[in-house]
């Protein structure tokens, strides 16, 4: 699953536009970087457009509210998305075209509600762990792992109100469920997966065990084990990003990656990327970012640089 193009009208802190990554019709490019000053609508084009269009006809939570999306004193907003299915995915829907639009209505007066194609709401709104299924996923700026963790029942139902949500709270269950598989040895492939993708983000650090508090311990090159509350900001967001993608099976998807330079240099964001990337080759990522390094890996076809505030 990827976005091949977007289009929309009347949506707060953005001009009217339009977004081709389709390639001059081929398959969408795998990695879109969005740009510009800040106040100029980088977060907004994550959240007002792809996931106020997305969630409004095929929801994994609540969608979000019209004054949300319209201006003060404005009236309605339309948003268009074009999505490009694989072979695999065309087939669960029972198309055969690779492309599929949706459109979302947000109105203060009358019906807001497009009925989405059967088909192609059937697939956005399919929602589990299993890394076959693309879905939509959301990297916001305040990242981070939360100073709790949380008992986790069922990762798919704890998951799928949040992963399009801002805040920490989605990852609250992550140190959990990377803990139970450390303590009892199972979901093998994911921990392995977690313990291999973290130490390519931190190679200086290894997942290590399970302290009496459900802490999950990390070794450290040349030092002890330490708990993963005592790590910097950017070793405890590595944490977060590699059990999240591994636990929710996030592949052939689209991710939404909000200031992926949190806490780091340019040089080092730009290789983390790489790495996510090289993780998940079939996901296709929409970075919003200022990071030079980053607005350098694509070319002029795939950057989307915004203008002044709105």
């Amino acid at each position: 699953m990827r976005i091949a193009k977007l289009k929309w009208a009347g949506v707060s802190g953005l001009s009217d536009g339009a977004l081709d990554f389709a390639r001059d019709g081929e398959v969408p490019a795998d990695l879109v970087v969005v740009t510009g000053p800040p106040g100029s609508g980088k977060t907004r084009l994550l959240e007002g457009v792809i996931i106020a269009g997305k969630e409004r006809v095929a929801a994994y939570g609540p969608a979000p509210r019209v004054d949300d999306v319209l201006p003060k004193g404005g009236e309605a907003a339309k948003i268009a998305i074009e999505w490009w299915l694989s072979a695999d995915e065309r087939a669960f829907v029972g198309v055969a075209k690779p492309l599929q639009v949706t459109e979302a209505i947000y109105a203060r007066s009358g019906s807001p509600l497009l009925a989405p194609d059967p088909a192609i709401g059937v697939l956005l709104e399919r929602y589990d762990h299993e890394p076959r299924h693309g879905k939509v996923d959301y990297i916001p700026a305040d990242r981070g792992l939360p100073s709790y963790s949380a008992m986790v029942g069922n990762p798919v139902f704890d998951q799928r109100g949040k992963r399009l949500s801002r805040g920490p709270d989605k990852y609250a269950g992550m140190q959990r469920l990377v803990g139970e598989a450390l303590l009892r040895n199972t979901d093998s492939a994911r921990l392995e997966a977690v313990k291999d993708l973290f130490s390519k983000l931190c190679p200086h650090l290894r997942l290590g065990g399970v302290s009496e508090d459900w802490e999950v311990e990390i070794t450290r090159s040349g030092r002890g084990a330490a708990s993963l509350s005592r790590l910097s900001a950017s070793e405890r967001q590595a944490f977060a990003i590699a059990s999240s993608l591994v636990f929710v099976g996030v592949h052939h998807s689209v991710v939404l990656f909000d200031t992926p330079e949190l806490h780091l240099s340019g040089s080092e964001t730009r290789r983390w990327l790489d790495l996510l990337r090289a993780f998940a080759p079939t996901n296709q990522w929409i970075v919003a970012t200022n990071a030079q390094e980053v607005v350098a890996m694509v070319g002029e076809k795939t950057l989307v640089r915004l203008g002044e505030p709105q």
